[in-house]
């Protein structure tokens, strides 16, 4: 249930971003979503949630957190530009590269059931590209 609503509250957000694209710029759509996530954030760090992870390398954490945060920064500036599903999904293939990684950098071997839902994502991201 946590990783539908997480979804949903993607998809949410890509559909704000790009109904608000026209009124307000990007730098203002990242303030506002940042003065909504970090209360969110510190909440969760500061609460009761259990132990925490530790993190073994903080230097890989912080260049996996800027390449999010280019990456982002480049989806967001794109939004306004591009038909919606075709975002959504372009976004949603990174499911693709991330299995290709494992398999390449990882040495990770994935299920035929891995394989059948990568399957379907590229099916479906075709789908949705070739009406576009």
């Amino acid at each position: 249930m946590l990783i539908v609503g997480a979804v949903f509250l993607l998809a949410l957000t890509d559909a704000l971003v790009k109904y608000l694209s026209d009124s307000m710029s990007l730098w203002q759509l990242y303030v506002i979503a940042s003065l909504l996530s970090l209360p969110v954030l510190g909440g969760l760090l500061i609460g009761p949630s259990g132990p925490r992870p530790r993190i073994k390398s903080l230097r890989w954490v912080a260049i996996r957190s800027l390449l999010l945060l280019f990456m982002w920064i480049a989806y967001y500036a794109a939004l306004p530009l591009i038909p919606l599903s075709v975002a959504a999904a372009a976004i949603y293939t990174t499911l693709l590269f991330i299995a290709v990684l494992a398999i390449f950098s990882a040495g990770e071997r994935l299920s035929w059931q891995a394989w059948v839902g990568i399957g379907m994502i590229l099916t479906a991201g075709v789908v949705v590209l070739r009406q576009q």
